[in-house]
């Protein structure tokens, strides 16, 4: 059994393929069709900002001990020291910038396309991390479906910061 075949319905986004800017305003047509009737409590589109970085910070970790390590009894054991050590550890973190709603409450019938329309506008706040991350965009619709699988699309976007 296909895994699309899991799902109460299929989800098509239709924008415009292009370099989009902060403060722009993206115009999707969203097609909704259920193989079956459905209950829907909400749908809408976002845009999610990917941001992979590395993270550099300082621990304290015990030094090594020294290579004598034969003591006598009676003697105190003395830790060796802390040490200072430089980590380096890749992160990816992923947030909706900007987000527009493409229907509420709602019933589906089956095999009955329908499309709603969205202007989903970019939120002119840079990502946080804009100087030393790698960062992609993409476009997630979703679909909050009552007793049965929620809908989650994605589309890759292009958005330019500067």
């Amino acid at each position: 059994m296909a895994l699309s075949r899991l799902y109460p319905l299929d989800m098509n986004l239709t924008f415009d393929d292009r370099l989009y800017s902060l403060g722009d305003t993206i115009h999707i047509l969203a097609e909704l069709t259920p193989r079956r009737d459905v209950v829907i409590r909400g749908a809408r589109v976002d845009l999610v900002c990917e941001e992979d970085f590395v993270m550099s910070y300082t621990i304290m970790s015990p030094g090594r001990p020294s290579l004598s390590s034969h003591r006598t009894p009676g003697e105190v054991y003395v830790s060796p020291p802390l040490m200072r050590q430089r980590v380096k550890k890749e992160e990816r973190e992923a947030y909706v910038h900007s987000s527009a709603p493409l229907l509420g409450d709602a019933t589906l019938q089956r095999d009955t396309a329908v499309q709603y329309n969205a202007d989903l506008y970019i939120n002119t706040q840079a990502p946080p991390r804009v100087s030393v991350a790698r960062i992609e965009w993409r476009l997630e619709g979703f679909v909050d479906v009552v007793m049965a699988r929620d809908v989650r699309v994605r589309y890759g976007v292009q958005v330019e910061l500067g």
